[in-house]
């Protein structure tokens, strides 16, 4: 029977976008695309249509817990001229959120200095031996953590020890237990449905540097200066772009598109992009990690803080050696997969609920990003350890079903460290508890799946459709309207769509540097289209022509772009997944058959057929069962009436 080529299930949109949302929006497709995001309301429509005085405003930074206690030592220490030191992490909302507070600090006067530990050498988080010597040697008074910190009990308690005060200013899930700390600032301690809940650790950075200067009578212009930083680290840390998120990252790419920092202006031309949230994500925020995944990520910070037009030659210096970081980490990214790829097929994944692998080859700074392309080609947690003599340490990744740091917490006992969220981790521990680890952690899984249907939807990926689409609504003009709805990422990814008609597939190329993506010409309606697969590679080219040898169309899931070469836009479909429709085998002939049996049978019982129940019954999925349905309808044999009001698919 036909499936779908990245082996997801397709959902198709059941439900119409309430008038309410219509007349708010003004436009039916893009009332659609929200609705079906489970954005419903006037209220919450406001953070991704409205402009000017239907915008929202942004939340006091004093909406988070313990932010005035943060707000009061600092000032302590201004007054006082105490040293601080801003201690952030490596990734780029550490090295974004310490600059950005070392921005701030600046302006208030402040001696100040920031720390960024070695991924390699000290790990995630605070370390003892750091802690002893920012206060010995740096003579520290105030060392306030960004991106980190939540789960460090001992080494605050250490710096507590010696006279070295401490603020947390972090966003990972809280443990049970919480550092004695001065001030412990993290928006995970807000409802989920408060604006400020989903702020990455730049975010929680900004709120605190935004109540320190309007303290000082700063304006809020000049404090929006620092929304280049927010969000670059936004959208480098996958933050959910929703509520205030969306806001601050809309404002930020305004700033940054027009950033006085010199450093930001070098990374930006090094890297030929546009600034927006594609050019940020895909170009730039890759070129900052490569420091803190394979080097020192205090070169990116050093990058961030060079402002005046004189140090413009460094900037250029630094921005450069990222690149070349970064083709350094792309290559070692590929090699690590393969690697471990090699090795998942080596298991017998019918019987695994999770992949967990271990290897002494392996880089500390690439294995987060390998655990995330397993669990998008196999829909598993993934576990990528890296062997050091009697230590492991790794990175963990999850799929949409499982709380990630939930699931670790009950082996708790088990881990040196570990520390994150839902969707990924980071952890340590001795070889021994992780042979421990790996078999606990399978039979937990498989004692909570144990019904098969749990089981086949925990590991079956789910491909959302946003709407299904007319030929006549394949254009530019269709673009423009979606792009009312930008900025685009993580929980707001571009809409997907489908077309009712299948495609026809006229031929099939190879493009990029290594030919390694396949681009389609496509046909429909009478009209020629281009179709760019980026999620399928040069091996699988072959995979795709064997399966269109028998078949003759193929329905396709998509993005709409627009491509911009030498001044002019261009149409492109950008493709999520494809569905391949054969020509007239036995199997589909089975299936028609299976389809007029059961529609018949609904009709002599005088029933109305949900195509919920349709799709259960036929054990395929909706867009299938779409097509044989109006496969049948063309025949003659059946006729499909459609009604708004139930929003059921009805036979007779």
């Amino acid at each position: 029977m036909r499936s779908s080529f990245l082996n997801k299930l397709w959902k198709l949109p059941e439900d119409e976008a309430p008038q309410s949302l219509l007349d708010f929006s003004g436009d039916a497709l893009l009332a659609e695309i929200l609705y079906q995001r489970a954005v419903s309301s006037n209220e919450d429509a406001r953070y991704y249509l409205s402009t000017g005085s239907r915008e929202p405003l942004l939340s006091s930074p004093y909406e988070i817990p313990e932010l005035e206690k943060a707000v009061q030592r600092i000032e302590e220490a201004l007054e006082r001229q105490e040293k601080i030191i801003i201690y952030g992490d490596y990734d780029v909302d550490g090295t974004t959120s310490s600059a950005l507070m070392v921005y701030a600090l600046k302006e208030l006067g402040a001696k100040v200095d920031f720390y960024i530990p070695h991924r390699i050498e000290e790990g995630y988080g605070l370390n003892s031996k750091a802690i002893v010597k920012l206060k010995s040697k740096e003579k520290a008074k105030l060392l306030i953590t960004c991106d980190c910190g939540v789960t460090n009990l001992a080494e605050v308690e250490l710096a507590n020890s010696i006279g070295l005060d401490v603020i947390v200013t972090d966003h990972h899930s809280l443990p049970e237990e919480l550092p004695k700390a001065v001030a412990v600032l993290n928006p995970k301690f807000l409802p989920e449905k408060h604006p400020l809940h989903w702020l990455p650790g730049v975010g929680v950075a900004f709120k605190l540097a935004e109540a320190l200067l309007l303290k000082k009578k700063y304006s809020q212009e000049k404090i929006d200066e620092l929304l280049d930083l927010v969000c670059l680290g936004m959208i480098a840390d996958l933050a959910p772009l929703r509520s205030e998120n969306r806001l601050l990252v809309q404002k930020g790419l305004k700033v940054l598109q027009k950033t006085q920092k010199v450093g930001l202006r070098a990374l930006l031309e090094e890297s030929g992009t546009r600034n927006d949230e594609e050019g940020v994500g895909f170009s730039i925020a890759p070129r900052i990690n490569a420091a803190g995944r394979l080097y020192d990520a205090r070169a990116a910070v050093e990058l961030f803080l060079l402002e005046n037009e004189e140090n413009l030659e460094r900037a250029k210096t630094l921005a450069s050696s990222l690149s070349e970081q970064n083709r350094e980490r792309q290559e070692l990214c590929e090699l690590t997969f393969q690697q471990a790829l090699k090795k998942v097929r080596e298991l017998d994944l019918s019987k695994l609920c999770a992949i967990v692998l271990e290897d002494q080859r392996w880089h500390h700074g690439v294995v987060g990003i390998v655990a995330s392309r397993l669990v998008d080609k196999f829909n598993r947690p993934v576990f990528l350890g890296v062997l050091e003599g009697e230590k492991i340490k790794g990175s963990a990744r999850g799929v949409e079903k499982l709380d990630l740091f939930q699931e670790m917490s009950k082996f708790a006992q088990l881990f040196d460290k570990f520390g994150g969220h839902k969707a990924a981790a980071g952890f340590s521990l001795s070889r021994e508890n992780w042979e421990i680890f790996k078999k606990k952690f399978e039979e937990n899984l498989q004692e909570n799946l144990q019904e098969s249907c749990k089981k086949k939807d925990f590991f079956t990926a789910k491909l959302k459709i946003d709407r299904v689409l007319q030929t006549s609504e394949l254009n530019l003009e269709t673009v423009v309207r979606i792009e009312k709805l930008a900025p685009f990422g993580f929980q707001f990814s571009k809409p997907i769509f489908c077309c009712e008609e299948n495609f026809k597939i006229l031929e099939i190329l190879s493009i990029g540097k290594k030919k390694k993506y396949p681009k389609f010409l496509l046909s429909l309606g009478g009209k020629i289209f281009e179709g760019l697969f980026w999620q399928a590679e040069y091996h699988e080219i072959q995979e795709i022509q064997r399966k269109l040898n028998q078949a003759n169309q193929v329905k396709l899931a998509f993005n709409l772009e627009r491509n911009f070469f030498r001044g002019e836009s261009k149409l492109v479909l950008v493709i999520k997944d494809l569905i391949f429709f054969e020509k007239n085998t036995e199997s589909s002939k089975s299936f028609l058959k299976k389809l007029i049996s059961f529609c018949r049978e609904k009709w002599r019982e005088e029933q109305n057929l949900n195509l919920k129940e349709l799709v259960r019954q036929t054990k395929t999925n909706q867009a299938i069962c779409l097509e044989g349905l109006r496969v049948l309808q063309r025949a003659g044999l059946i006729k499909i009436n459609k009604t708004t009001e139930e929003k059921k698919q009805n036979f007779r």
